[in-house]
């Protein structure tokens, strides 16, 4: 008896470890999300509720630069030559991705000034489905093309990452 109170103890004490690293990791993605916002005028993410990891990415006229994330704090810098095409956001086209939409587990997130204006969301959907579809958007299409050329995803465990 004494075995089994031990063991539910312990794995509950993991379990809040956990719950406390996927916290700490969350907030630190959207502050690092805000903080790049306001420096470069766009910023996306995308995350999980189950996994530590997340990432963080933004485009410049020139370059992509992505991070990622490990329990709140930033695992690796990169960046690629990529051209910027954030001269839309088509707002009225993101309800495409409504047939990926799910409300325990990954999250895609944006925001982008476009003349003034801010466009941002943060969308809960399945990743799996959302970087398997094909859109109408160029917006969206974009974005899933950068996260599998760019490995946005290759700390998610899989499926999640892309091949």
């Amino acid at each position: 008896m004494k075995k089994i109170i031990i063991i539910n103890i312990l794995l509950f004490l993991s379990s809040c470890s956990i719950n406390h690293k996927i916290l700490s990791n969350d907030k630190y993605t959207t502050k690092l999300v805000n903080t790049i916002f306001k420096e470069h005028g766009n910023a996306f993410s995308v995350s999980s509720t189950y996994y530590t990891f997340s990432t963080v990415w933004f485009y410049t006229s020139d370059k992509i630069k992505i991070y990622h994330l490990n329990n709140g704090k930033i695992l690796e810098k990169y960046e690629f030559s990529s051209q910027n095409f954030l001269n839309e956001v088509p707002v009225k086209e993101v309800f495409e991705v409504n047939g990926c939409m799910e409300f325990d587990g990954d999250g895609f997130i944006y925001k982008v000034n476009l003349n003034n204006m801010i466009y941002e969301d943060e969308l809960p959907i399945n990743l799996n489905c959302f970087l398997e579809k094909k859109y109408k958007s160029k917006f969206l299409n974009r974005i899933v093309s950068d996260i599998k050329e760019f490995q946005i995803m290759k700390y998610f465990p899989s499926p999640a990452a892309p091949e």
